[in-house]
């Protein structure tokens, strides 16, 4: 939230935030506390109902348990317009591995979710584990690309980038949209990875599709965002787990 909602807000979009979970730091520091916000979730969810709020836009993070999917499907379906996109991020691991934070169960009950959703930002190891296989590291491919995000497209999605796709000191991000032709983003790598990225990544592109702009090109904003702010945060040596200081970029946005 700390991250998103200035980001969309910079972009000149109104952020309605419903919380899913309050965390007294981002994951990559130890013994963080986290306040799980199911048992809150259905009184504000109603409150948005009974004052008839409308959105052209609805964007899912982190998930904090399995019974917030059914509760996050019901919010899509009652709040779904015609024209409203719905995008998620699902913020679970990275790098072959769950964060810490993440319920192994989620998986399977995330799929439910996604006949529901319009554009979905997973990384290799949340295609991976949305499909069910065993992570494969080293290089990837186009055809391997393009068959996770074909798979992945059946079960709902039109639109999925595959971000972060490493390989020798390289970014790549694979932007797949059905009846197209895909097309990747590639960059230099800067310095290690860190926290944040992914959410940074992800509220550029959901202020982007919300404003009527391309998928391409709010993924393209997205990346050279993100090249910019990195490049500053390592300048400024900021430990990875404190994340990216993108505060410094929002004017561009």
């Amino acid at each position: 939230m700390t991250v998103s909602l200035p980001i969309i807000s910079a972009m000149k979009i109104e952020g309605c935030i419903l919380p899913t979970a309050i965390l007294s730091t981002n994951a990559a520091f130890p013994g963080y506390y986290i306040d799980d916000y199911t048992k809150h979730m259905e009184a504000y969810i109603n409150h948005w109902k009974d004052i008839h709020l409308e959105f052209d836009a609805i964007y899912i993070g982190f998930i904090a348990s399995l019974e917030q999917v059914d509760m996050i499907i019901d919010f899509v379906r009652y709040f779904k317009k015609q024209d409203t996109v719905v995008i998620l991020d699902p913020i679970m691991g990275d790098h072959g591995k769950l964060y810490s934070i993440t319920n192994p169960s989620m998986w399977n009950k995330l799929i439910d979710l996604l006949p529901f959703v319009d554009i979905i930002t997973p990384n290799l190891t949340e295609c991976y584990q949305l499909l069910n296989q065993s992570y494969h590291f080293g290089k990837h491919e186009e055809h391997e690309l393009f068959d996770i995000a074909t798979r992945i497209s059946v079960m709902g999605p039109d639109k999925i980038v595959i971000t972060g796709i490493e390989y020798q000191n390289r970014i790549q991000n694979y932007v797949y949209e059905k009846g197209k032709e895909p097309r990747s983003i590639i960059i230099e790598k800067i310095g290690e990875n860190r926290a944040g990225t992914g959410d940074v990544f992800s509220s550029i592109v959901a202020g982007g599709v919300t404003k009527g702009e391309s998928f391409i090109v709010s993924v393209q904003k997205a990346v050279e965002f993100l090249n910019q702010a990195i490049t500053y945060t390592n300048q400024m040596n900021i430990p990875p787990r404190n994340g990216i200081c993108f505060e410094e970029f929002l004017s561009i946005l």
